[in-house]
């Protein structure tokens, strides 16, 4: 073989590599394009949504040393979508653990995860999810008549409970929850979670 055709051949396998890569680089550049559009509808669609969201109601009441919690779900319109009914053998007071997605420093998604008592450790406790999705990676709280949005937060939710990364930056975890000055929460009262959209904060609060 020559030198000349060496170099032809060296130069086309060259110049495949470098298409390849910048062809790697378009899709990319298109993927996170599509995901940042994406986002952007979602933003517009958090925002215009009420600035407080309650996701959760739920009843305590205790018998016989047994904790008896009667937790209702409810949509962003705040329409019910579910009711979990949940006994806990052990424990004297109750605790919520939900998941949050933040968007940007003005949107975050939640999602009700967990509930435990003081003497059952967060990952022992009863699962929330089950009841609010219709499959494994569906939920029922935010549903957007925009598809693309709809998916893009199932898409989160599924990650979520599957415990897999992101691959953006969006953040993942546990609620903070503000009692509101609630000491204990008393039996055969009605309590809310109320979430808020723009500053991402949790707190439970009597319902009025």
């Amino acid at each position: 073989m020559s030198d000349k055709s060496f170099s032809s051949i060296i130069s086309g396998i060259i110049s495949a590599a470098v298409l390849i890569v910048l062809i790697g680089i378009g899709v990319t550049t298109c993927i996170s394009k599509n995901q940042d559009d994406k986002i952007q509808v979602l933003e517009k669609n958090i925002t215009e949504l009420k600035e407080e969201y309650i996701p959760v109601r739920f009843v305590k009441t205790t018998k016989q040393n047994k904790i008896y919690v009667n937790v209702s779900f409810y949509n962003k319109e705040d329409k019910k979508i579910g009711t979990k009914k949940i006994t806990f053998q052990h424990g004297n007071e109750i605790f919520f653990d939900f998941k949050t997605v933040t968007i940007n420093s003005n949107v975050t998604i939640f999602f009700p995860y967990m509930i435990f008592t003081d003497m059952i450790a967060p990952e022992n406790g009863e699962k929330l999810y089950d009841e609010y999705s219709k499959s494994t990676d569906q939920q029922k709280l935010y549903n957007f008549d925009d598809k693309e949005v709809l998916n893009l937060v199932n898409e989160y939710f599924r990650k979520i409970i599957n415990n897999e990364p992101f691959d953006t930056d969006t953040v993942k975890g546990s609620g903070v929850h503000d009692l509101a000055g609630i000491r204990s929460f008393v039996d055969g009262k009605t309590y809310e979670i109320v979430c808020h959209n723009k500053t991402g904060g949790i707190e439970i609060v009597e319902e009025k």
